[in-house]
């Protein structure tokens, strides 16, 4: 994962002055990438240990990993790429490397141990990939409802308890329309795990399981509307699914 994507993940657990040397990071990427950890610190009114606290905190093993990280990103983004199987490659890769880095067990211990398990997808083509997914679950013998809608989802939510489990599937993870549904399911303690692209958002910050998966804009040549790829949150899914798959076989 590169600087952006590490951060999204734990930028909740960021105190006041690591935020703003991400801040600072961020707004001027090119120029750390080449300069030393006393600079930065100086350029924050920080301390070198700060700015080398902040880069372990965010998985690197010291400020000149961070920095190559900072180089390769900025490298990348130098590459005006019409290259979209290398797109797809690459979007593969980092979901892969994100997921190396996941401990499913409590969710899939969760999942078969839930009284109701719900399965929900904010948009059409993220239903698509989830309806498969609940069909697969159901294959392996694990019972769960596949909900549409946004009124269908309010209607299930009522009736939802602490012992029960929604999975919540979505791009943006910011939804406007299920967002009192949201509140509804904190308010009644039902757990929720919300799998989204790879940001902080409102989805996430309200779940008590977050995945994530890589996602790409497709160039579209008809259409205003946005265009994504799904094809890692089918990957992601499909490895969910086969993590449960060892579960059953490893509790055996």
């Amino acid at each position: 994962m590169d600087f952006e994507d590490k951060v999204k993940l734990i930028y909740d657990e960021l105190t006041d002055s690591e935020k703003d040397i991400v801040d600072y990071i961020r707004k001027n990427a090119d120029g750390v990438s080449q300069t030393n950890i006393v600079d930065v610190a100086k350029q924050t009114l920080t301390s070198k240990s700060s700015v080398l606290r902040l880069a372990k905190k965010l998985g690197y093993y010291g400020y000149s990993e961070l920095k190559y990280s900072l180089k390769a990103t900025t490298a990348k983004k130098q590459k005006t790429s019409h290259d979209l199987i290398q797109n797809l490659q690459y979007d593969i890769k980092k979901t892969f490397e994100y997921v190396e880095q996941c401990n499913f067990r409590g969710l899939i211990e969760k999942m078969f141990n839930a009284k109701t398990l719900i399965v929900y997808a904010t948009g059409f083509s993220q239903a698509n990939c989830a309806r498969e997914f609940a069909n697969d679950l159901f294959i392996l013998g694990l019972k769960n409802y596949f909900v549409s809608g946004e009124d269908n989802l309010a209607i299930t939510a009522e009736n939802l308890g602490k012992d029960d489990l929604i999975i919540i599937i979505g791009l943006s993870g910011n939804t406007q329309g299920i967002k009192d549904t949201i509140n509804l399911l904190n308010m009644n303690h039902v757990p929720i795990c919300s799998i989204t692209r790879l940001s902080e958002n409102y989805l996430n910050k309200h779940s008590q399981y977050n995945l994530y998966y890589e996602t790409d804009r497709l160039p579209s040549f008809n259409v205003k509307q946005p265009i994504y790829s799904y094809a890692c949150l089918s990957i992601l899914l499909s490895i969910l699914s086969r993590k449960c798959r060892e579960y059953l076989l490893n509790t055996e």
